[in-house]
């Protein structure tokens, strides 16, 4: 027994001495952190990890709108677009001068004015609807609802009461088929829940015409009147790339003496014919409303393929004709095809094709169309 008392209090007295070493020893939280980082290879101060459990909280946390301005600074062009918007919205509230109370309604009495005049030119709506529309616009619902149950019912209540019944008699009686169709004064609360929903109704149905009719028009109006305040916007932006040359680099191959370079002239008859094309382009609805939504460049580039289509249809036959002859000038109406096309890859020949969709071809088949072409 001894032997084994002694046996437990030494692995004991072992255990407490470990024990207390590694008290005396006792590493940081940072420090073990760092040591899990060394064993693992990395490199990251205890600072560094820190950093990083902070940064990954914060991105956990992060609003969609804040994620959406980190994913716009990430992107250049998204970046730009924010920059103009607030830019543009600066300007405005710098150029805005505050109006005051009789200046606002005098602009709202000139609007109004402006488009009830839209909606008779338009054949929209008519004088008398327009007063109308007014009248059950400015009316409670009780009382539009009376009216038009005073017309609906007089015939009748004239036949009860005859001839020689006063104007205040029929009043009152049409008020009393009134209040028993909508018991809007019942003790019962239900029941006037239900009148008052009934009625509610009521007025809706007699308003629905009008409003329908008149929320037609402003639509109308406003949208057009968008358009005259947006449009010379439109038009100078797209009208950059509105530029007709006088005349085209059509092929160039080569350099210095030796350099064979056609270019054709655009005449006057193609250049107003040319830009007809392109104003059409313009004048499209699609386009414009592409500009509205910030597609500006793509507008842009469907008017310069269309310049590049309609330069190449005019001119290409005439192009290709002035190229064989300087090949044969140059003595190359036969050599070339065996030639180098070095110096050929950028001219407008070689980039076009006599379709719109796929206007290109290889400067070895442009040259051996012009070749081919002289051997006939």
């Amino acid at each position: 027994m001894a032997n084994e008392f002694d046996s437990v209090n030494a692995l004991v007295e072992q255990k407490a001495a470990e024990l207390k070493a590694a008290s005396e020893n006792s590493e940081t939280p940072e420090q073990i952190a760092a040591k899990a980082a060394a064993a693992a290879g990395a490199t990251e101060t205890p600072e560094q990890i820190a950093a990083k459990e902070a940064a990954a909280k914060a991105a956990a946390q992060e609003t969609p709108e804040e994620k959406a301005a980190k994913e716009a600074a990430a992107d250049p062009v998204e970046l730009q677009k924010k920059i103009d918007a607030l830019q543009k919205a600066l300007d405005e509230k710098n150029n805005r001068v505050d109006k005051t109370p009789e200046q606002i309604k005098k602009d709202e009495e000139v609007y109004q004015a402006k488009l009830k005049a839209y909606a008779v030119e338009n054949d929209l709506m008519k004088n008398e609807d327009l007063q109308r529309y007014d009248n059950v616009k400015a009316s409670e619902d009780e009382a539009l609802v009376f009216d038009s149950f005073a017309a609906e019912v007089k015939d009748e209540i004239l036949e009860e009461l005859g001839d020689d019944a006063s104007e205040e008699e029929i009043i009152a009686a049409i008020r009393k088929e009134f209040e028993s169709e909508y018991p809007l004064n019942s003790k019962s609360e239900k029941v006037r829940a239900r009148a008052e929903a009934k009625l509610k109704k009521a007025a809706g149905e007699i308003r629905s015409p009008l409003e329908s009719s008149f929320n037609t028009a402003k639509t109308r109006f406003d949208d057009e009147q968008s358009v005259r305040s947006e449009y010379p916007k439109y038009q100078e932006a797209v009208n950059k790339v509105v530029v007709v040359p006088d005349k085209i680099p059509f092929y160039k191959e080569g350099e210095g003496e030796d350099a064979i370079e056609i270019q054709v002239e655009v005449s006057e008859k193609d250049k107003k014919e040319i830009l007809v094309s392109l104003q059409n382009i313009i004048k499209d609805p699609e386009n414009f409303i592409l500009h509205k939504n910030g597609k500006t460049e793509e507008v842009q580039n469907k008017i310069k393929s269309e310049l590049e289509y309609q330069l190449w249809k005019r001119l290409g036959d005439t192009g290709k004709k002035a190229m064989a002859e300087k090949l044969i000038e140059v003595g190359h109406s036969r050599g070339l095809a065996k030639g180098s096309d070095t110096g050929a890859k950028n001219s407008f020949a070689t980039n076009q094709g006599g379709e719109k969709k796929d206007a290109s071809a290889s400067a070895v088949s442009a040259k051996q169309q012009v070749i081919d072409s002289t051997r006939k």
